[in-house]
């Protein structure tokens, strides 16, 4: 129903619920004349660590949630960002991003954060498997991804960043934004540091699908 409904992809993302949940009562419910109702061609997703289990798993989904990117940069496995990660706190975001990732190759990603961030990110990123570089071009090889488009991709991004850091906030919208640029793509409207202080690391990510939006109409007596 997955695919059907949401999209060719949709079928082979991770699934933060029950395995068994596959809408068989859904479908014998409207078989037996049921009203569908609500918006069947979308989801509710979020990022989850790429090596992650397909399916909830009650000890383990908890510690799956990928959250940090407003304090790095996100890229597809072509090494390109697809979105702006500062936009506002990830409570704000982290829906809509996975999504976004459920639109790129693969429905995968990866999140990149340098040595001045990495120590902001949440306990749970411990459960995760970093990819670490002293380069760039040693990164993108780890992580399996174009070297010169994620060397420009950073290069492009660090050039729009302040050399100035000063005013870098992480607990609020601090304003620290890129600069206007024809070779940036997304802006980044907070935390906009450089990505610079080696080791590089890397997590890869996933979109995880929460829940979906469509179901069966009831009245008062259900």
């Amino acid at each position: 129903m997955r695919r059907q409904y949401l999209g060719e992809g949709r079928d082979l993302v991770l699934v933060r619920g029950t395995k068994f949940n596959m809408g068989t009562m859904l479908n014998c419910a409207i078989t037996a004349g049921a009203h569908p109702v609500g918006h069947w061609g979308a989801c509710h997703a979020s990022p989850q660590d790429a090596n992650g289990p397909l399916t909830g798993d009650i000890n383990i989904s908890v510690h799956m949630p990928r959250y940090a990117y407003p304090f790095g940069i996100t890229v597809t496995i072509n090494g390109e960002r697809f979105f702006d990660e500062g936009e506002h706190n990830f409570s704000h975001t982290y829906a809509k991003i996975g999504k976004k990732i459920g639109d790129q190759p693969g429905a995968k990603a990866f999140q990149i954060f340098d040595q001045t961030t990495l120590k902001l990110l949440p306990k749970r990123y411990e459960t995760a498997k970093p990819i670490e570089a002293e380069s760039i071009q040693e990164l993108a090889i780890k992580m399996g991804v174009d070297f010169m488009g994620l060397q420009k991709t950073i290069n492009s991004f660090n050039a729009t960043c302040s050399d100035d850091s000063s005013a870098f906030e992480p607990t609020k919208l601090d304003g620290l934004c890129t600069k206007p640029s024809e070779n940036l793509r997304y802006s980044k409207s907070n935390w906009a540091l450089k990505i610079e202080q080696k080791p590089f690391v890397a997590y890869a990510i996933a979109c995880g699908i929460t829940f979906t939006y469509g179901g069966i109409a009831t009245d008062v007596t259900a």
